[in-house]
């Protein structure tokens, strides 16, 4: 072994030879130990009877005896199986019993929590009384004449007042202290510490914003969702009409009647102006604008959809020819540059689907086809996506 570099032992090793028989007993002792084997219980299963046709083929005899043999150990395994689990079983129902109970809990000390901070604000009544106020004879625990007017505190409710007499409301000792005193927030933060100390002046802090919120959310979900159309930018027009035109090579007299349209115009988000372009949706070419296509013209480019996707669609009178490009940017230069009466051309900006829907309503029409990918493509090979928009007409 030593010249293929290989040493017999080691001097003064303690490790000791062990034959093969008996490693191979050690590791069998070993994997019985961590895996016991089931014990064999009860009475094995009866052998069933010969019938006359396995008589004449004993292989279909040992088939179906096989199977029951194993129909038999699976049935009994399924229950022994089913014994084990139900300890773990009945410990899970515990355990969700247990979360149950805890998120439960936890909304009970929520409650508490909140009704903790009303507590801790500033009673109306002090405030009343530090301002000057004076209970009303007639109801001196709920009602007070005040400078401002006739003011009651709700009875269920004790941190909410109205004045009767300017028809408002608010609710907490912030809210009365500058209805009173006409301080702003600052100011009367400021007030309630020096009067009633910081603590209670944050408490009441707390308790205003939470209820503003709380009255905020509760008119804001009986709103409709608002639209993510953007609002046109008037101003920025002339900055739109002079990117399409210098810098995107469009014709002035296509940009200009998509802006006087509003097919085109610029949308303002922060100090970023963007070319806007409206788009319709599918099934109605002609209606209201569902989403626009967004490029940026400044020094940060930006290319995307605000609200939904559909169709830009520019061109002259009835489709009879149908174009799809890659942007609504690239429609119009198509156009620019293949226009003919009855050619329709729209852009595309990632909805494959919408462009394929679109080709196959204008075919079944008998509109020719053409996929144009940018301005300068007479064809192309599938149609990629459109928008839609709506259409500019350029008679």
């Amino acid at each position: 072994m030593t010249p293929l570099g290989l040493r017999r032992g080691v001097k003064g090793s303690k490790a000791r030879h062990e034959p093969i028989p008996k490693y191979y007993a050690r590791v069998n002792r070993e994997l019985s130990a961590v895996i016991p084997l089931p014990a064999i219980s009860g009475a094995p299963p009866p052998v069933p009877e010969l019938t006359l046709a396995e008589r004449l083929s004993p292989k279909a005899y040992a088939e179906r005896v096989a199977k029951q043999s194993y129909e038999a150990g699976f049935r009994e395994g399924a229950k022994a199986q089913a014994k084990a689990l139900r300890p773990a079983l009945a410990k899970a129902r515990e355990l969700d019993g247990i979360r149950e109970r805890l998120a439960q809990r936890e909304g009970k000390l929520d409650e508490l929590r909140r009704r903790a901070d009303l507590l801790r604000e500033i009673p109306l009544r002090e405030v009343f009384l530090a301002l000057d106020c004076v209970f009303d004879p007639k109801d001196p625990k709920f009602n007070w004449r005040t400078p401002a007017g006739r003011i009651s505190t709700n009875r269920e409710n004790p941190a909410q007042w109205y004045n009767h007499d300017q028809v408002i409301g608010g609710g907490g000792a912030i809210d009365l202290v500058m209805h009173l005193t006409g301080f702003n927030f600052k100011q009367t933060i400021a007030y309630l510490a020096a009067r009633f100390g910081k603590e209670l002046a944050l408490s009441s802090a707390r308790a205003n914003v939470a209820y503003r919120v709380a009255r905020v959310a509760r008119e804001a979900v009986k709103l409709p969702a608002p639209s993510l159309l953007p609002r046109p930018y008037p101003e920025g027009n002339a900055l739109v009409r002079d990117y399409l035109v210098n810098e995107r090579h469009l014709p002035e007299k296509l940009v200009s009647a998509a802006i006087s349209r509003g097919v085109v115009f610029a949308a303002r988000y922060g100090r970023y102006i963007n070319a806007a372009f409206k788009l319709a949706d599918l099934n109605n070419l002609d209606g209201a604008p569902v989403g626009v296509e967004l490029r940026g013209i400044g020094e940060e480019p930006y290319h995307g959809v605000r609200a939904s996707k559909g169709v830009f669609r520019v061109g002259r009178g009835k489709c009879r020819r149908l174009a799809v490009c890659e942007s609504a940017i690239e429609a119009l230069s198509y156009f620019t540059f293949h226009q003919r009466p009855g050619l329709w051309v729209v852009g595309s900006a990632g909805d494959s689907s919408a462009a394929v829907e679109l080709a196959r309503r204008m075919a079944a029409q008998g509109v020719e086809k053409i996929a144009a990918q940018n301005a300068l493509a007479a064809c192309s090979v599938t149609p990629i996506s459109l928008f839609t928009a709506a259409s500019v007409d350029t008679r």
